[in-house]
């Protein structure tokens, strides 16, 4: 994150990816724009369990948990999720179609 005025401090995320199936997980850094010195070092393994859990929850809620394949099963999921209803319906509708054609 750039700073809006011209003398604070630049923020950097990075998320270390050992493997695939690494979860994203951001150490912060803080660091001067006129020398370039650290200024603070967040890493994720110190914080608690609980902003560790606040920290995951945008990777899983948009689907980048585990890289692109989470994102296909993401879209796959929700494409059957929007499907069934429909088909659902459509079958409801046949059957009763059969059904008043059976009482005329």
């Amino acid at each position: 994150q750039f700073p809006k005025t011209g003398g604070a401090p630049v923020r950097i995320s990075k998320t270390p990816r050992e493997h695939f199936w690494t979860l994203p997980a951001r150490d912060q850094l803080t660091v001067a724009p006129e020398t370039g010195a650290l200024i603070q070092a967040e890493p994720f393994a110190n914080r608690s369990p609980a902003e560790k859990v606040l920290g995951l929850i945008k990777a899983i809620h948009i689907g980048t948990v585990f890289s692109n394949v989470s994102l296909w099963i993401y879209f796959f999921a929700a494409l059957i999720g929007t499907t069934l209803p429909l088909t659902g319906a459509l079958h409801w509708a046949q059957r009763k179609q059969k059904q008043w054609k059976l009482l005329k």
